[in-house]
């Protein structure tokens, strides 16, 4: 059996606009439109969390040299992955 399963409105994660720039070791997320904090993960290839801050607005975090999943996860439970390399 297959259930189909909707989901009402935009998740939270896209009305924030989020938006994630790299610059060297930098990696910055933008949240304009957060309200409360967004909590923001940097996941290394192995799945271990490396960097773990609450987003209000903005948010920078320096990571070493490697390959990263930034998550995102806003209130509603809704989130977005970027996947960057940082040289």
């Amino acid at each position: 059996r297959f259930f189909l399963t909707t989901r009402s409105g935009t998740p939270e994660t896209e009305l924030l606009g989020l938006r994630v720039e790299t610059n060297g070791h930098e990696v910055t997320v933008y949240a304009p439109a957060a309200h409360t904090g967004l909590d923001v993960s940097a996941y290394n290839i192995s799945g271990m969390v490396v960097r773990n801050v609450i987003c209000n607005g903005s948010a920078t975090m320096t990571l070493d040299s490697g390959i990263y999943i930034i998550t995102a996860t806003a209130s509603d439970g809704s989130s977005t992955r970027r996947k960057i390399i940082i040289r």
